[in-house]
């Protein structure tokens, strides 16, 4: 659902929603919006190393 509406939102405006140069940045700028991901989150998601550290 998140990126149908993001898809919808972007279509609407004929730009990026959250425009970045970088995928990190791009995280960022979405928990930005959304506030911080769920604890299990921390657990289960396969690439949260890639993008989170432990600060």
């Amino acid at each position: 659902m998140w990126s149908l509406g993001v898809l919808l939102v972007e279509l609407y405006l004929g730009r990026p929603l959250f425009r970045a140069s970088s995928q990190a940045l791009m995280v960022k700028r979405i928990l930005s919006v959304l506030g911080p991901l769920p604890a299990r989150a921390f657990v289960t998601g396969k690439f949260y190393t890639a993008y989170f550290g432990p600060d």
